[in-house]
């Protein structure tokens, strides 16, 4: 199975990323590094909310949560619920 790498569809039309996305691609075009693009997504970040297969074959995901994001509270609301299940 060809590994492919895959970018938010966003990095092709967003104006704000267009010179970053040209550059990127072109190196990845010229390494021979197969590469697509899921549609639909809310942002570039595919990190936010898809797996990462890590070199053992397992999953991981990350939880995007930077405090400045959410109030203390709201974080200890998380965690009391994270600690029920």
């Amino acid at each position: 199975m060809p590994k492919i790498t895959y970018f938010s569809s966003l990095l092709k039309t967003n104006p704000n990323y267009k010179l970053a996305a040209e550059r990127l691609f072109a190196a990845l075009d010229s390494n021979g590094v197969s590469y697509g693009f899921i549609e639909s997504t809310k942002d570039i970040w595919m990190r936010d909310f898809m797996p990462v297969k890590t070199k053992s074959g397992k999953y991981v995901s990350f939880r995007y949560e930077p405090s400045y994001h959410i109030s203390r509270c709201a974080i200890l609301v998380q965690q009391a619920l994270r600690h029920e299940n």
